[in-house]
């Protein structure tokens, strides 16, 4: 019999998971539930990082289109300008 080291209850050997010749100290029910809890936090994790970065990349997308707006403007322009009258020979 050996004691779990979370839950505290004494279980047989066989509840507990083996590394070599070595026993784990949570059983197997604790470490079940403690990998559960992490799949689920690293999850939660893994959403906000997206949503974050989607945010982040967001207001660079609106600026592309504003500036191919401003390059489409341009060019339709760019043979009225004194600038460019100028710069012919």
């Amino acid at each position: 019999m050996k004691r779990c080291n979370v839950c505290g209850e004494e279980k047989p050997v066989s509840e507990f998971y083996k590394h070599g010749k070595y026993v784990s100290q949570p059983c197997k029910a604790c470490s079940k539930n403690a990998s559960k809890l992490r799949w689920q936090a690293e999850k939660e994790r893994k959403r906000r990082l997206a949503e974050r970065e989607r945010r982040r990349l967001l207001p660079r997308s609106a600026g592309a289109e504003r500036g191919s707006k401003m390059l489409s403007w341009y060019a339709a322009t760019a043979g009225s300008t004194p600038a460019s009258e100028a710069s012919t020979p």
